[in-house]
């Protein structure tokens, strides 16, 4: 009722026909609905209200069904306004693909994924976007279909394993790994594996199974051979243990550190469970001088792990930790290159300038995406070590095993 009589008050004011719209929606009253929203867009000079409105109003035709043509053109609207916005990129994309046109499917996706960067944040009258899974899994089903298969069952196990999907989505992905015959389990290491792995450190013996997605920890371990009572900064992880870089060096060698985590629930768990404790905090916002001051930390510490929200911000965070003046003997970074390389060559230039050695590079879960760099101090690096290694893709289970 306020949002009519804000209306009766002022019936050209945009800001008041949007929020009608969005309360015929509400009603299921789309017809209605989608003629707010068209004013709404007519009479905005905002961008941003002008994006929103057009976008509620191809959703509400969408709902009507049979109108895919005028949904397509308020989509591509949308997206002439806020070029660099992802909502409507996958919108438009997922209309495609329920089109069955998959070359115009994959292509939108694509070029969607680039604009995940530049507004992680979601909007709130958005919210049939769920975020940069929502691209993926649209770029993961068309490229089945324009026969890019096996990037198909990459992006479907990276899924699985990486992204918190809603239901639909998760099921939908899990149903095609089954059908593909893709492994959605991922290559840990065991005690049965332990004649086969190339680097014996210190106490390999001791370890049942690894944490990491992709050896992160056994890196770290066999750099340092298997070195105890070590310190660590893990900025960004998933979870306390599943994909944790850092779980096995607290539990199993007793390294000291503080992990930092902007997700309140992730943070919680994490505190529950571990010795070491996480800050619930955003990374940019930290003063990591300040922090590790007051952490107690020596100057040098042995590891640093960078995996935070997008390669962008990650790379951020990695310069204000540097410039604090602490050392790390070993830095694990995420640059997801497989989707952009950009940072991972900005990267490179950054951390070899700083004194740090590239000992693999483009680790990968497959043969196929390149997702971190992995770096070593030149104080504490040994060429004995990671000598064999191709130039483009290294893929975990050839890093670390000899499976012949």
């Amino acid at each position: 009722m306020n949002n009519l009589l804000k209306f009766i008050d002022n019936p050209v004011d945009p800001k008041s026909n949007f929020d009608l719209g969005v309360e015929y929606e509400s009603l299921n009253q789309t017809a209605a609905a989608a003629s707010f929203y068209l004013r709404a867009a007519e009479k905005t000079n905002d961008p941003m209200l002008q994006y929103k409105a057009l976008i509620r109003n191809a959703i509400c035709f969408e709902k009507q069904r049979n109108r895919d043509l005028t949904v397509k053109t308020l989509f591509q609207r949308a997206i002439s306004i806020l070029p660099n916005r992802p909502e409507a990129y996958y919108l438009l994309s997922r209309l495609y693909e329920h089109r069955q046109e998959y070359h115009d499917c994959y292509t939108i996706a694509s070029i969607g994924l680039e604009k995940t960067n530049c507004y992680p944040e979601q909007l709130m009258e958005i919210n049939e976007y769920p975020g940069k899974y929502g691209l993926l899994f649209e770029k993961a089903v068309s490229g089945w279909w324009v026969g890019l298969t096996e990037q198909s069952r990459e992006l479907l196990f990276d899924l699985y394993h990486n992204y918190n999907m809603d239901n639909s989505h998760r099921t939908t992905v899990e149903n095609n790994l089954n059908n593909l015959g893709f492994p959605k389990h991922k290559f840990i290491y065991t005690k049965s594996l332990f004649d086969q792995f190339k680097y014996k450190f210190n106490d390999l013996n001791k370890i049942t199974n690894n944490y990491s997605q992709i050896y992160q920890d056994m890196f770290v371990l066999t750099i340092l051979n298997g070195k105890y009572n070590g310190t660590y900064l893990e900025i960004g992880y998933t979870d306390s243990f599943y994909n944790n870089n850092t779980a096995l060096l607290e539990t199993t060698f007793n390294w000291n550190g503080v992990s930092i985590n902007k997700n309140q629930d992730a943070n919680d768990k994490f505190n529950r469970e571990r010795k070491n404790k996480s800050i619930c905090n955003n990374a940019l916002d930290i003063d990591y001088t300040k922090l590790l001051v007051d952490e107690n930390f020596d100057q040098i510490i042995d590891y640093l792990q960078i995996d935070y929200e997008s390669p962008e911000i990650s790379f951020e965070i990695l310069n204000k930790v540097i410039e604090s003046d602490f050392k790390f003997n070993v830095i694990t970074f995420r640059h997801n290159a497989y989707i952009n390389d950009e940072i991972k060559y900005n990267l490179r230039d950054y951390l070899i300038n700083q004194g740090y050695k590239l000992v693999v590079n483009d680790v990968s879960f497959n043969h196929a995406n390149s997702i971190e760099d992995w770096y070593v101090s030149k104080d504490y690096y040994t060429e004995l070590m990671f000598s064999n290694l191709s130039n483009d893709i290294n893929y975990v289970e050839d890093i670390f095993y000899d499976l012949n």
